[in-house]
This record gives C-alpha cells, structure tokens and sequence, in this order.
C-alpha cells in the first residue's frame, strides 16, 4: 500500500502540466516550407550541425544570406544557418507567435 501511495505521490506533478497560452506574433520572424536539411552552427558546410529542419522552419526577417546559407531561428530561439536552395519561394500561412514558456511556434492565420 506503501509503494502505491508513494508511486502516487511521485507521479503526481509529472500529470499535471502548466498550461501554456500564446504571448504576441514575432515579428522578426516568418514561415517558410523547407526541404530536408540540416540546420547548422555558422553558414558554411563543415559547420556543426544543430537540428535537422523541420517541414516549416521560421526565417529571420529582414532576411540574413550568407554565402547561400539563410539565418533561421528554432522554436527553443537557437538561431542557426541553413540552404537558401532548401527554402520555398514564398512564405507559409502562419505566425511565428512566442509562447508563455519562451518557445517560437507556429500559430494559423485567423
């Protein structure tokens, strides 16, 4: 009985999760569809990679090219360089919104 109360106890704020609302949009950022790439360190080749992209990624606006590689910001807000060529030609319908627990993700247009 013991065991059942403490694993009980244990688990108790594991179930229970704050909730999290969103803040503002970001306005320094804007969706974009990306192809398979990873997301690098500095904007060369032999950089370190950071993350692999997801299906839409957030691009810094005004947008940052160097070298053929686009400066993008991850939803934890590490910002990193990827392919220009690994980019859509145009933005997504989103909106890169802050959230309460300081993550970027991707709100819909109303």
């Amino acid at each position: 009985m013991r065991t059942a109360l403490a694993l009980f106890l244990l688990g108790a704020p594991l179930a229970h999760a704050d909730p999290i609302w969103a803040v503002r949009p970001e306005p320094s950022l804007v969706c974009m569809k990306s192809q398979p790439a990873q997301i690098l360190e500095l904007p060369r080749a032999d950089a370190q990679p950071l993350a692999t992209a997801g299906a839409v990624v957030f691009v810094i606006t005004p947008e940052h090219v160097d070298g053929g590689y686009v400066e993008v910001e991850r939803p934890n807000r590490q910002t990193g360089w990827m392919p220009q060529s690994a980019l859509s030609a145009g933005p997504v319908a989103c909106v890169p919104t802050l959230m309460s627990n300081g993550l970027v993700l991707a709100g819909s247009l109303r």
